[in-house]
């Protein structure tokens, strides 16, 4: 039977060669597969990447930008400016001999807040501590091997 197989295949050259046809066809489809993640995957990462370092850039603008605004407040905050925009507006200093005291009747100055109970001292009546856990490792081998030491000699093992 095995004869008539033989006999058989060699009579159709075609059969090998789609064989090993598919084969090849078979590993560079697989190949292009591979080939085609590995580039999406590459793509995807350096999409990413960009998009990274715009925003890199946009931060950086806006953390200069943010700085030259809060020097500019601080310019125009400052001692000088205030000063000369007051005196433009007719504001000028006061005398402390000019100033008027108003008593408020009723009025008590705000106090702290005190969030903390007061501090009472607590007396506990027995120890936190077992006294078992306040015997030392040398006391304790000490007082079992005179135990073992002081058993009669039958009942040692």
């Amino acid at each position: 039977m095995r004869l008539q197989w033989l006999q058989a295949y060699k009579q159709m050259p075609w059969r090998s060669q789609i064989k090993w046809s598919s084969r090849i066809l078979t590993i560079l489809i697989f190949s292009a597969m591979v080939i085609g993640l590995y580039l999406s995957v590459c793509a995807q990462a350096a999409s990413i990447g960009l998009d990274i370092q715009k925003s890199e850039i946009t931060k950086d603008d806006l953390e200069s930008e943010i700085a030259d605004l809060r020097s500019q407040l601080a310019l125009l905050t400052s001692e000088r400016e205030m000063e000369k925009r007051a005196r433009d507006l007719g504001y000028g200093f006061s005398d402390l001999s000019n100033a008027l005291y108003v008593a408020v009747p009723g009025y008590t100055d705000p106090q702290p807040a005190n969030l903390a109970e007061p501090y009472t001292l607590q007396i506990i009546a027995r120890p936190m501590v077992k006294p078992g856990y306040t015997q030392s490792l040398w006391d304790w081998l000490s007082r079992n091997t005179l135990q073992v030491e002081n058993l009669p000699q039958g009942n040692r093992s």
